[in-house]
């Protein structure tokens, strides 16, 4: 009897440190879930920064050679800008 109850307490240890183990893997995951979310919401940051100085400072124009006519299009640059902020689901 006294060996079953200490190769019982053995195979016990022997999962309870694989269990510790799994859950520091588990913990480090977490970590670097955490850290890639962080990342993910700085670019995406920068991103709408850009997006916002683009749409500030270009402005789409066809110009037409024949008439001489220029059409500014800043409608076209914020559907685009719309589009784009779907997409990222921001």
């Amino acid at each position: 009897m006294k060996r079953l109850r200490v190769v019982h307490k053995e195979k016990a240890k022997k999962v309870e440190e694989r269990v510790s183990r799994m859950g520091d893997k588990i913990e480090g995951e977490y970590i670097k879930a955490a850290e890639l979310e962080e990342r993910v919401q700085v670019l995406v940051q920068e991103f709408e920064t850009l997006l916002h100085s683009m749409s500030n400072n270009i402005i789409f124009t066809l110009e037409s050679e024949a008439t001489g006519i220029v059409m500014e299009m800043p409608e076209a640059m914020e559907a685009f800008g719309e589009r784009v902020q779907a997409n990222t689901g921001s």
